[in-house]
């Protein structure tokens, strides 16, 4: 693919022999920014057939526990406490970590991560928000997605579920609600949301861990 760079070139070149209006012609570089973007996310984009089998079975357990919902009073029912026992944290915990360990666990038998606490769903592959914010880095289906609430220890995780567009995405989640309604780190169970990274939100993505 052609850089923005080279489309300009070429296009002032036929300009002179055709005797384009150059001013008229570069009016039209934003528009061949877009197009070059949009070229970009769409050769770049994963097919879910493209996807390692252990992501793929991670998204698979991921996606049937959606719509569960805690049954036993906050923060539990039968699988929540299967999760919170795996993590070690105590039943009636928050679960949101707890599901995606856990999904890996079931997926595989073994997980990365072990722990109830989103903030400690990082390594060294851990990036920034604003790598992906920058266009530096992009978040992939499979990431481990991580919220931070404040400076405080506390927030939020969700796994990725498909390559996202930029700072925007589909996730699957534990301990949230169905919308934008109700606690976003603290709802009443499982469901899929769309979500976005935002710099300015109290509770806002704040880093994302690769697992492909």
């Amino acid at each position: 693919m052609l850089s923005i760079n080279g489309y300009l070139q070429k296009l002032i070149y036929k300009s002179k022999s055709l005797k384009v209006n150059i001013p008229q012609l570069l009016s039209l570089l934003p528009l061949l920014v877009t197009a070059s973007l949009l070229l970009w996310h769409i050769t770049s984009a994963r097919s879910p057939s493209s996807l390692s089998e252990t992501i793929s079975k991670r998204l698979a357990v991921l996606k049937g526990w959606m719509y569960h919902v805690e049954t036993n009073g906050p923060n539990r029912s039968p699988l929540i406490d299967s999760m919170n026992r795996y993590v070690g944290s105590p039943l009636g915990s928050s679960y949101c970590a707890a599901t995606v360990c856990y999904s890996e666990y079931k997926a595989t038998g073994k997980s990365t991560f072990k722990t109830g606490l989103a903030r400690n769903l990082r390594n060294k592959k851990t990036f920034g928000a604003w790598d992906v914010l920058t266009g530096k880095r992009q978040i992939k289906a499979g990431d481990i997605i991580v919220w931070q609430n404040g400076e405080t220890v506390f927030g939020h995780a969700a796994t990725a579920r498909e390559d996202w567009n930029g700072w925007k995405g589909k996730t699957y989640e534990g301990n949230t609600s169905q919308g934008t309604k109700g606690s976003q780190s603290n709802g009443g169970g499982f469901y899929p949301r769309e979500r976005e990274i935002s710099q300015t939100a109290y509770q806002r993505i704040k880093w994302i861990t690769p697992m492909d």
